[in-house]
């Protein structure tokens, strides 16, 4: 997706400073699954703002949405 970045879960800790405050975030994984812990926390570190897009980049794609290459 556009003006994405990576984070994967297993490194948000150390990533985290790296993302944008403040302002809305929309965080995704795959399928869902992952971005929801992540989204759980982020919001929990403080962040505003945070929304996990349901059914993840598979469910992006599946709408025809935009993919960013």
């Amino acid at each position: 997706i556009r003006e994405a970045r990576l984070c994967p879960l297993n490194r948000l800790r150390e990533t985290v400073a790296q993302v944008a405050r403040p302002g809305p975030l929309a965080i995704y994984c795959d399928n869902g699954y992952r971005s929801a812990i992540a989204a759980s926390l982020l919001k929990a570190q403080g962040f505003g703002e945070v929304a996990d897009m349901a059914g993840g980049f598979e469910a992006w794609k599946a709408l025809g949405l935009p993919v960013a290459r």
